[in-house]
């Protein structure tokens, strides 16, 4: 019986396989990149995710038809100069290393579509990073980042910004012009409020806003119709707006962890809404319209000061989750038992 390599002598194998064009090497315990791999030229996609990689040779230029790259959750805190000879790369991920500068020769990777550099130890963006002019997604979370740069606002094409768990407190002007954005997170921040011109991204379907703003003045959210996911938690809120019932495309609404006293009736004019967050607040009772949410499949009242539940209750027939854990309800109304489909339901603590 062949007994296959210790994984240090892997590679040599490699060799063998002249004609790869996609190699996955995700969750390895590899500290480097062995420099066999440099004469598979013909790789399309390599994919090293979860491993210890500390240090990029500069011979990875010589997989020069690369176009997706994955090198998430490594050890990198730089990457060689002759990284920004893979022309052909389209998607990048580069998220939780330990990179703090990004090497100048990256601005000859024009054809990137995706960029991934979360999770790392950037303080600022540089301004070549404008050659991007492909980008649709851009994901710069979980960094050192004050500030984002005005030129920002040049990647027209972009759709999905992710820039979560920085210490932002506002926002170039130049981002209104970012008018495919379909998912922006903003979580994480240091808002207290946001402008105007956020109503111009009218494709958006993910909005998330969590632990960042004190208020939500204005009425601009209220006209993002294509809203499916809108979260809100562990902010300040006092009150849910009334512009809610505009989103009526929306499907998962997260408002736990606020200030809420009470659920405005417009709420249950979101037809379509298949999970609602209300936990982690000050709620005192649910209204009667509640049962008109028809699709809820998922809810939580978790920490709030139910004493109990109208029967419309019994009218959510989707509902497979319900948690009333830590409220201070005494019973039940019958009409709970009209729900067929519920598979957990938490009644700890009340």
């Amino acid at each position: 019986m062949i007994r296959p390599p210790p994984r240090s002598t892997l590679f040599p194998y490699t060799t063998l396989f002249r004609s790869l064009t996609k190699l996955n090497l995700d969750e390895n315990q590899f500290s480097r990149l062995p420099l066999s791999i440099m004469q598979l030229k013909n790789l399309e996609t390599l994919e090293l995710e979860d491993n210890n990689i500390s240090q990029l040779p500069e011979s990875i230029s010589n997989l020069r038809n690369l176009k997706i790259l994955d090198l998430d959750n490594n050890e990198l805190n730089n990457l060689p100069k002759s990284f920004g000879q893979l022309k052909n790369i389209k998607e990048l991920h580069l998220s939780d290393n330990g990179l703090k500068v990004l090497p100048e020769s990256m601005k000859n990777l024009v054809e990137l579509t995706t960029l991934r550099i979360s999770g790392n130890n950037l303080h600022t963006l540089p301004d070549w990073m404008t050659a991007f002019t492909k980008l649709d997604t851009l994901a710069i979370g979980e960094n050192n980042l004050t500030q984002l740069p005005e030129w920002i606002g040049s990647f027209n094409k972009l759709e999905n910004l992710h820039v979560f768990h920085n210490s932002l407190n506002s926002l170039p002007s130049s981002m209104a012009n970012l008018t495919d954005l379909k998912e922006l997170d903003l979580r994480d921040n240091r808002f207290n409020a946001l402008p105007n011109w956020f109503k111009n991204f009218r494709k958006l379907t993910l909005l998330i806003l969590s632990n960042n703003i004190s208020n939500l003045t204005g009425d601009w959210i209220g006209e993002l119709a294509e809203l499916k996911e809108l979260r809100l938690e562990k902010n300040q809120i006092d009150e849910i707006p009334f512009w809610i019932e505009n989103l009526q495309h929306l499907q998962h609404l997260d408002i736990s962890h606020n200030n809420i006293s009470s659920v405005p009736t417009p709420i249950c004019n979101l037809g379509n809404l298949k999970s609602l967050s209300l936990n982690n607040n000050q709620i005192k009772y649910l209204p009667e319209c509640i049962g008109k949410l028809g699709q809820l499949t998922e809810l939580d009242l978790n920490e709030n000061y139910l004493d109990k539940l109208p029967d419309s209750i019994g009218q959510l027939l989707q509902l497979t989750e319900i948690d009333l854990s830590n409220n201070e309800l005494v019973h039940l109304p019958a009409s709970v038992g009209n729900l067929l489909k519920l598979e957990d339901i938490n009644l700890e603590n009340n």
